[in-house]
């Protein structure tokens, strides 16, 4: 039973062929929304498990074991069976699915840091354009960006949320001798994303988190397959990248957020790493917002 007023949401329409692999993995339902402030929804004891990322916002969800916060970059995935509740304390952000427990194995719920939550939320937005049925889609303007087809993009899009459906369900399923480092790299994306300003160093960030710094190399190489300060600087252009496509702030403002003193290194630094100009993938972003 859900309360409050859904801002927008939509559930992908499984039939279409390019989610037939969703379907053949086990997914029975899934769905992308925001949600108002005060939204809740309790799950007395659903039949199947659930995946919710967190793209934007905050909240709390509630199962076995007590109260935790959900935030943006965090999964929640929680077992058949169990019953739940999520809470949103702010505007809420989510993409979830359904699973079916014949297929998936969920021990315990869990809470786990997604990779690059923003462009799950890009892809998850994106993909609810592509499948709408051909009698609602709003006609496009052919854009010379496009080079795929709709349908090919469909695959890719569902390809690539799927990817991370599955990694989230592998981590949630890790042994529990798996679990303090699982709760390590939690702490490590916590302090990371709360502090984005911060001059933060391997040095800082493991004094930060608890663990030495050869422990915190070790960890970020085997959960995000990069150096510590490749992390540190894919999160800070995450962000900005929310921040130049959801507000109207400045760049010498967004540079101070994430940590940049100087806004003209800031603009180098985002054009090395995504190889646009910050003006420029602000523009793209809105032209994006105007076609759909």
């Amino acid at each position: 039973m859900s309360q409050s007023i859904t801002t927008f949401e939509r559930f992908y329409p499984l039939e279409f062929p390019s989610l037939s692999g969703w379907r053949r993995s086990g997914v029975l339902r899934a769905g992308y929304g925001r949600y108002g402030r005060g939204w809740s929804i309790v799950h007395p004891q659903s039949d199947r498990h659930l995946v919710a990322v967190c793209i934007a916002g905050s909240g709390s969800v509630v199962a076995t074991g007590g109260e935790q916060q959900l935030t943006a970059g965090m999964a929640w995935v929680v077992p058949a069976g169990m019953g739940q509740e999520l809470r949103g304390q702010s505007t809420w952000q989510l993409v979830w699915w359904y699973l079916n427990p014949a297929t998936w194995s969920v021990p315990r719920p869990s809470i786990i840091p997604c990779l690059r939550a923003d462009l799950l939320d890009q892809a998850a937005d994106a993909l609810c354009g592509e499948t709408q049925a051909p009698s609602t889609k709003p006609t496009q303007p052919p854009r010379p960006d496009h080079r795929l087809a709709s349908e090919d993009r469909a695959w890719l899009l569902a390809g690539l949320l799927m990817c991370e459906v599955r990694r989230l369900m592998a981590l949630a399923g890790a042994d529990a001798a798996d679990q303090p480092q699982l709760k390590q790299w939690r702490a490590v994306l916590a302090s990371l994303r709360g502090d984005l300003s911060a001059p933060w160093s391997v040095v800082s960030m493991s004094k930060r988190v608890g663990v030495s710094a050869p422990t915190l190399r070790r960890l970020v190489r085997r959960q995000h397959g990069c150096s510590v300060r490749a992390l540190i600087a894919t999160e800070r252009m995450a962000r900005a990248r929310q921040l130049l496509r959801l507000t109207d702030l400045g760049h010498a403002a967004i540079a101070e957020q994430i940590g940049y003193a100087d806004p003209f290194a800031f603009a180098r630094a985002f054009h090395r790493h995504e190889g646009c100009w910050p003006s420029q993938f602000r523009s793209r972003a809105s032209e994006d917002t105007v076609v759909r």
